[in-house]
This record gives C-alpha cells, sequence and structure tokens, in this order.
C-alpha cells in the first residue's frame, strides 16, 4: 500500500512542477520606461516555451525605432541576446525591472509594468 502511495506523491510533485511556469513567466508582459514613458518594452513567452521575444519601442526623431532581441532564462535572470553580448534582465525587490537597453538617460535602465 505505501509503494502505490509513494507513487501518487511523486505523480503528485511531477503535475506541480509541471504547471508552475518557469522563471521567465514573471518577465512576460508590457513595461514603461521611468526615464522616458514614451519608451514601452513587450516581453512575450516564444510558443516553445524556452525562449522570449523583447521588442522595445521608442520614437526617435519623429519616428517610431522598434528593435527586437531574444532571450533565455538564466537563474532569476532572462539574458538577452544583444550585437554586443548577453545583457541580463532582473526584476528588483520593487517590481521594477532592471534592464540596459543601450540608453543614457537617468532611469531609462528601469522599467514599471504597464497599466
Amino acid at each position: 500500500m505505501s509503494h502505490i502511495k509513494n507513487i501518487a506523491i511523486i505523480i503528485a510533485a511531477a503535475v506541480i512542477t509541471a504547471c508552475g511556469g518557469s522563471t521567465g513567466d514573471k518577465f512576460v508582459g508590457k513595461w514603461v520606461n521611468l526615464g522616458d514613458p514614451d519608451i514601452k518594452l513587450e516581453i512575450e513567452k516564444d510558443s516553445g516555451g524556452k525562449t522570449f521575444t523583447l521588442t522595445d519601442q521608442m520614437t526617435w526623431m519623429g519616428k517610431p525605432l522598434v528593435a527586437k532581441y531574444t532571450a533565455t532564462v538564466e537563474d532569476e535572470s532572462l539574458m538577452m541576446k544583444t550585437p554586443r553580448g548577453k545583457m541580463p534582465l532582473f526584476i528588483d525587490k520593487n517590481g521594477v525591472l532592471q534592464a540596459s537597453m543601450g540608453r543614457g538617460c537617468p532611469k531609462c535602465d528601469q522599467w514599471e509594468r504597464a497599466k
């Protein structure tokens, strides 16, 4: 009887683990830049579930400028692939996304969830 109970516990643990989602799920959504609220970042989970697409949107000289990047989960961060190499994205204790997108303005590396 205890053998059946052990099997049931293992199956339950596997189901809970499979349904829990990945660390990267907390990054998914729309974000607004704290340094310039006209700059937007959207993070989407790709269909395979292992990679994420980041869409960086801003206006430059009156024209829309959009850049797309891919990222994967490493530990508690997303690692974004850029022409300069991998760049980490993480959410701090205040719920602010820390993501340097190569801008130099104050707070341009900080993002809050879009409302």
